[in-house]
């Protein structure tokens, strides 16, 4: 379990780090390179490659939500973003029975 200490000042600047890379379903290379911020942060901007060429994907904002499993039946953390007037949404969950990461934008 990832436990965020808000009263400890070692923790101050501290985040939650994803990198993924991997091939899409018709072939093309892609890294993606997020974090989840904890609280006090300022908003952050996804990264993405595709076939070696760079994107800012959605800038996300710093403040998260937190449900207790209602969304994919485990505890998720979300935090909303924009990009061009849209918004989105982005999730983190954990299975941590199958050791396994839920990340949806």
């Amino acid at each position: 379990m990832l436990v965020y200490k808000s009263d400890d000042p070692a923790w101050g600047l501290s985040c939650f780090i994803l990198v993924a890379m991997g091939n899409t379903s018709d072939g093309h290379f892609i890294v993606y390179q997020d974090r989840l911020p904890f609280t006090g942060q300022a908003p952050h901007t996804v990264r993405i490659s595709i076939d070696g060429e760079y994107f800012l994907g959605p800038k996300f904002g710093r403040k998260m939500y937190f449900d207790d499993g209602s969304k994919f039946g485990y505890p998720t953390v979300y935090v909303y973003g924009k990009l061009n007037k849209v918004i989105y949404i982005e999730y983190i969950s954990y299975n941590e029975k199958a050791r396994e990461w839920i990340h949806v934008i």
